[in-house]
């Protein structure tokens, strides 16, 4: 059973978290063929300019164009395709789109975006005080991708066994109930981000 205190609420640690959890699975979405072919669609839409001198203020303007039109398509996305129910995904993953093809046109490698930069400013979180977890919140995401998202998906033993091979990794992952229990929380925090439906709280 999954310890109550690991388990997302309303303090500010746990806020932290569930920014962390969100911000990894952006992350590791970017190696997903689906994602990427996403992103490549992106791209040709917004008539991306290939790498070369441009001025920063135009080239906001080429991401900024048609954001609602983004937001749709990369909500199907979400819901059809990777079968993910998180209601701030697609912001993110619009985000992270913009990011990715503007340091592509800068050649820069693109920074991982954070989970406030798709917010409105209004709503971003004022706290950003590092946690000292990041290691194990990756770890979790990538358990939960790779087996509730990944087409097709890993199974619990085999990434278990992968994981359990590598020394360094053993001594955090000591069972298969860990496994289970790592993507377990990657669910509750991932899921605590989802505005409230209508009629709920």
């Amino acid at each position: 059973m999954t310890d109550e205190r690991e388990l997302p609420d309303s303090n500010v640690a746990n806020v932290g978290r569930m920014r962390q959890y969100a911000e990894a699975l952006v992350g590791i979405l970017r190696d997903d063929p689906r994602v990427n072919a996403a992103y490549q669609a992106y791209q040709a839409a917004h008539r991306v300019p290939a790498a070369g001198p441009i001025d920063l203020t135009d080239l906001r303007q080429v991401f900024l164009h048609d954001r609602a039109q983004d937001l749709e398509t990369i909500g199907h996305l979400v819901r059809e395709s990777l079968g993910l129910p998180y209601t701030w995904l697609a912001a993110a993953l619009v985000s992270d789109f913009g990011v990715r093809a503007a340091a592509a046109v800068l050649g820069v490698e693109p920074a991982h975006v954070t989970l406030e930069s798709s917010l409105p400013a209004e709503e971003r979180p004022t706290d950003r005080r590092p946690l000292q977890e990041g290691g194990t919140i990756r770890r979790d995401v990538e358990w939960f991708y790779r087996t509730r998202v990944k087409h097709p998906p890993d199974t619990i033993d085999g990434l278990y066994r992968e994981h359990v091979e590598q020394p360094a990794i053993a001594k955090a992952a000591n069972s298969r109930a860990e496994a289970q229990a790592a993507i377990r929380r990657a669910e509750e925090f991932l899921s605590a981000l989802n505005e409230p439906g209508p009629g709920q709280t």
